[in-house]
């Protein structure tokens, strides 16, 4: 009996359970497509882990992991081969997310075993090393993984992304549109609902504490209001307490991700303040479809990542991440409770296109129903 094609998840960091936000996205992803198709997620986990309770998941036992990082990543690279051509049927798709990954499993994807068997590979472009180069890590070392990594698209059948301006970035880099498939990063579906308080005074911040995130604009903002809105409190849920922040800011520092729900649902409005970067104008964090789900209204820097998530209307956009900017939105935002309120039901409505289950369906259209794998 000829096998159903499958989605196979490939990342040489990804582990079971997951410890950092990509990883619980393609942990999420596969759970969900496979409630759709057959998918597996091919991780570093423990035995016990590839049980009934995570079907989705090809575990390589950590204990059997070499020590040294580069071992490591060859290890994965040749289990997953070995995996593939052992358990993938013809027509499959091979998902790879992580440059590292992209380059070890080149040498398969341009092999007569994977064109034989009809696997499609897909890139998983959820950020770009040229423009992280720019973020920062300007190195010769991060330069030539940015040029390589704009050669590495050429060797995949589809390069996935997360949001229209990712999409028009890629097709400006040579990428042909058809190869180009907009799969957004999502969030689980809440039963839970954010509702108005008689006082609108609670603003949450929620992420890391570096440059892009923006959350020193962001506690420069809450000084201001010290004097001008002397009522208004700010969580950080994440990062350590900053020293000489001001005293109207509580750090909650890191919590489990199954605590988060009352984080949304206790405050009046989340806050991204992420500066104007070439980056942060095309990635879409998990945590904005995530405050969309729970209805949270959201105030935002007005990058185009954000507008496209949140569509027209659905949160407060502001002109940039200064923190006089971001002051006066706060304030304006929770001095208006009819504006709360309708940022809060858009916000939660267009949620439902960044559920989990909702992205699992396009990408069984984007790769099989359109053509694109064997099916």
């Amino acid at each position: 009996m000829t096998r159903a094609p499958m989605t196979v998840f490939l990342c040489d960091t990804l582990e079971a359970p997951p410890r950092l936000g990509y990883q619980l996205h393609l942990t999420s992803l596969a759970r969900a497509v496979s409630g759709v198709m057959p998918a597996r997620a091919l991780v570093w986990a423990e035995p016990e882990a590839n049980g009934a309770a995570a079907p989705w998941l090809a575990a390589l036992p950590t204990a059997e992991a070499p020590r040294g990082r580069v071992a490591r990543k060859r290890r994965y690279a040749r289990e997953a081969v070995r995996w593939i051509e052992s358990e993938a049927p013809p027509g499959s798709a091979l998902w790879v997310r992580g440059y590292t990954t992209a380059l070890l499993l080149v040498p398969y994807l341009r092999s007569r075993s994977r064109k034989e068997r009809g696997h499609v590979a897909v890139y998983d472009a959820s950020s770009f090393e040229s423009l992280e180069v720019g973020e920062g890590a300007s190195s010769l070392a991060g330069r030539v993984r940015g040029f390589l990594e704009e050669r590495l698209w050429r060797s995949f059948d589809l390069v996935r992304t997360l949001s229209g301006p990712m999409r028009d970035f890629l097709i400006a880099k040579g990428v042909p549109a058809e190869r180009v498939v907009v799969l957004p990063v999502g969030a689980e579906a809440r039963a839970e609902r954010w509702s108005p308080r008689a006082t609108a005074a609670r603003v949450l911040y929620l992420g890391g504490g570096a440059d892009y995130q923006g959350l020193d604009a962001l506690l420069a903002a809450m000084r201001l209001l010290e004097r001008e809105a002397p009522e208004v409190r700010l969580t950080v849920v994440g990062p350590e307490a900053v020293a000489g922040a001001p005293a109207n800011v509580e750090f909650a520092g890191r919590v489990p991700h199954d605590r988060v729900a009352s984080f949304y649902l206790s405050h009046d409005l989340f806050v991204l303040p992420r500066p104007r970067t070439p980056l942060t104008e095309l990635v879409v964090p998990m945590k904005l479809p995530e405050a969309m789900a729970f209805g949270i209204p959201i105030l935002a820097t007005d990058l185009g990542a954000a507008r496209w998530a949140v569509g027209e209307d659905g949160a407060l956009l502001v002109a940039d991440n200064r923190p006089e900017t971001l002051a006066a939105g706060i304030r304006a935002a929770l001095g208006d409770p009819r504006r709360l309120a309708a940022w809060s039901e858009r916000g939660r409505a267009r949620s439902a296109a960044f559920t989990w289950d909702a992205i699992a369906r396009s990408v069984v259209r984007e790769l099989f129903a359109n053509g694109r794998a064997a099916s």
